[in-house]
């Protein structure tokens, strides 16, 4: 039979076993976090401007892409159309999980989350939108533009229907005066 010291002691053994498991690996990832360098800072997708240049390291392959960190907050990809001058088949056939990749930053869209990216030659990869001069009116969206027109037939409804409500007190005020009038006259008689 098991004394109730004998017990104890067995507890106690297992209690400082599983402890010393337990801050073991504590204490090492501790010590390795310490040890590690602080991740760089990534940059918000305001900050990139299309046309840049960047370095970049393939992320994952899609049969539509390849999505490739560039630094950003958010990986950016290069549409199975853009990895070449060249038709390309499979994604897999130009780049690899892990490659480094040199690529244009082609759009950047912050609402939408996304970065459009092209591994072409630069050359004839970025054409900048052209500037519009300052004295031209922006393009109108197609709801802009509707509200807009919508805004305008609701003044012109408006104003209609001031004239009519004026034409109309001009005729009451009218036919008031002819009665007055017609009203005087009989009286006279």
């Amino acid at each position: 039979m098991i004394e109730e010291t004998q017990v104890e002691a067995m507890v106690v053994e297992e209690l400082a076993a599983s402890t010393e498991t337990v801050e073991t690996p504590v204490v090492a990832v501790a010590a390795e976090k310490a040890a590690r360098p602080p991740a760089p800072r990534r940059l918000r997708l305001d900050e990139l401007k299309p046309g840049a240049v960047v370095p970049g390291t393939v992320k994952n392959i899609a049969q539509f892409g390849a999505f490739v960190d560039i630094g950003a907050e958010q990986d950016g990809l290069v549409h199975i159309s853009e990895l070449s001058e060249n038709r390309v088949r499979r994604v897999e056939d130009v780049v690899k999980v892990g490659q480094a990749v040199e690529v244009t930053i082609l759009e950047v869209d912050p609402n939408r989350r996304r970065i459009s990216l092209s591994m072409k030659s630069r050359d004839d990869v970025y054409d900048p939108p052209p500037v519009q001069d300052d004295d031209r009116e922006p393009t109108l969206t197609t709801m802009q533009a509707a509200f807009l027109k919508a805004q305008q037939k609701a003044q012109a409804d408006a104003k209609a229907k001031k004239a009519s409500d004026a034409d109309a007190r001009a005729r009451q005020d009218q036919e008031e005066i002819l009665n007055r009038t017609l009203n005087q006259h009989r009286d006279r008689k």
